[in-house]
């Protein structure tokens, strides 16, 4: 099968199509191709292996050799592209950080690492309490909301930091 990605279905034909026992499906990396493109490989790959299937490739090197491939070619994607875009594992807002600190699938189907990626965790201005309060308890000190509110002045005049100085701030309180 050979679609195209004119109204953003490409990915979800190629899903039907393989679960209908279409063996043979074009995509593309990142699905760069003429016009609109076509399906992309990261999504399809990533998508067989969510379900459990095999997708008949190293899924621990799509999202590396999709980059090598992206920079070869001098392209570059969306920060919001599906499994490539850096800002599709990046999580920042109070809400996001606290649920990504007690359980990642909350707000992401996959482990990003399945496929060779990571997850971010940033802390800043949109860090909420409850964030704050599981910083506070992963640096060993006790939660108080005298220190969560020393945390979240500190994360806010800070600005986005990544987790190890988050818990570097945590600890100093």
């Amino acid at each position: 099968m050979h679609f195209h990605n004119d109204i953003g279905c490409a990915t979800a034909n190629a899903l039907i199509a393989a679960q209908t026992g279409i063996d043979r499906i074009d995509v593309s990396v990142a699905s760069l191709g003429e016009r609109a493109g076509n399906p992309a490989t990261e999504e399809v790959v990533a998508a067989i292996a969510q379900e459990g299937g095999s997708p008949g490739v190293e899924t621990e090197r799509l999202i590396p050799i999709t980059e090598s491939v992206l920079d070869a070619l001098d392209e570059s994607v969306s920060v919001r592209k599906p499994i490539l875009g850096g800002e599709v594992t990046t999580h920042e807002s109070g809400i996001h950080t606290d649920a990504m600190l007690a359980e990642p699938a909350t707000f992401e189907p996959s482990d990003p690492a399945t496929f060779g990626g990571e997850h971010r965790l940033v802390f800043g201005a949109a860090t909420g309490r409850g964030a704050a309060r599981e910083l506070l308890e992963r640096a060993d000190e006790a939660v108080t909301e005298a220190r969560v509110e020393r945390l979240l002045e500190q994360l806010s005049t800070e600005g986005l930091v990544e987790l190890d100085v988050a818990l570097s701030l945590a600890e100093q309180l």
